[in-house]
């Protein structure tokens, strides 16, 4: 992704998705070598982790804005 200049993809991490769900990656490959090599199972997974992923950024980036804006209207003591 990052090759073809998807550049928000530098800012989440799928490893974390990847190692709280071992056996869902293993089945998705799995499915792909004893269907004809029909890559759509992993194909699939690998979408629905980038979302996971896409949406945990998101998350993470609305709680800190959430964060700024409370620190701005906090009053200086």
């Amino acid at each position: 992704m990052l090759r073809h200049d998807y550049w928000l993809c530098q800012y989440f991490s799928i490893s974390e998705i990847l190692q709280k769900a071992p056996a869902k990656y293993g089945r998705a490959f799995l499915h792909t070598e004893t269907d004809a090599d029909d890559l759509v199972y992993f194909i699939l997974h690998q979408l629905d982790v980038i979302k996971q992923a896409t949406d945990k950024l998101y998350a993470y980036l609305s709680r800190k804005s959430d964060e700024q804006r409370e620190d701005r209207l906090r009053p200086e003591l």
